[in-house]
């Protein structure tokens, strides 16, 4: 996953299947995209760049230190009002430094690839 987006934007471009983008090998299946940042923050919040058929992310966790999964975002999945949209929420349940956030994509709704350009994790040192 690339650190900052990399799916240009503009007509037709900013909301079409792209290669640098993450898509799952299904497009009605449930999955998951695990990416981990090289300097652990105390999570305040999570950017997710999303650039075809937005709205399968159903739930977002972050790896704790102990190895277990908190979610810090869920929601029923549905089609979104914008194409491409950033998911944008903030964290205030998580006290501790983490590196990893694990996206969940229900994509049986809509029936298409929900594909991610970029993912950024905003906190405290």
């Amino acid at each position: 996953m690339p650190k900052e987006p990399n799916v240009p934007e503009g007509t037709n471009a900013g909301c079409s299947d792209h290669p640098n983008a993450w898509a799952s090998l299904e497009r009605t299946s449930e999955e998951w995209l695990e990416v981990t940042f090289a300097t652990p923050v105390v999570p305040t919040r999570i950017d997710i760049y999303e650039v075809y058929a937005p709205g399968s992310i159903g739930k977002v966790e972050v790896k704790l230190a102990s190895g277990e999964y908190a979610t810090v975002y869920s929601t029923t999945p549905g089609e979104a009002q914008t194409c491409p949209r950033i998911l944008s929420f903030s964290v205030s349940n998580i006290t501790e430094k983490i590196s990893v956030v694990r996206i969940n994509v229900d994509q049986r709704v809509l029936q298409n690839w929900d594909e991610i350009d970029a993912v950024k994790l905003v906190g405290r040192l």
